[in-house]
C-alpha cells in the first residue's frame, strides 16, 4: 500500500506524536492526507525542517458559482456541501 519510505515516515510520526488509533491512522492514509500536502511541505519534512501548524492547511477551492464568481471555502466545507448534493461523493 505504501512504497514512499518518507509517507511511511511521515505516517509513523503523526501517530506518535497524535497517539492514533489505528482507525484514525488508516483514515487518514485512505484520505491520502500525505499526498495533499504541499511539495514544499513534503520537502521540508524530509529535509526534517521545522514546520509551522499553517503548512498542513489545505488551501481553499475554488469553485465557480452559477454566476461565474469564485468562492473561497475549505476543504471540509466542500465536502459538506458536496455530501448535500452528491450523497454518495
Amino acid at each position: 500500500m505504501l512504497d514512499n519510505i518518507y509517507e511511511i515516515n511521515y505516517y509513523i510520526e503523526i501517530t506518535i506524536n497524535q497517539k492514533l488509533s489505528y482507525r484514525k491512522l488508516r483514515e487518514k492514509i485512505k484520505s491520502k492526507e500525505y499526498q495533499r500536502l504541499s511539495d514544499e511541505t513534503k520537502n521540508k519534512l524530509i529535509n526534517k525542517e521545522e514546520i509551522d501548524v499553517s503548512s498542513y492547511i489545505k488551501n481553499p477551492i475554488y469553485i465557480n458559482t452559477f454566476n461565474s464568481d469564485k468562492e473561497n471555502i475549505s476543504e471540509n466545507t466542500f465536502y459538506k456541501k458536496g455530501n448535500q448534493w452528491l450523497p454518495n461523493l
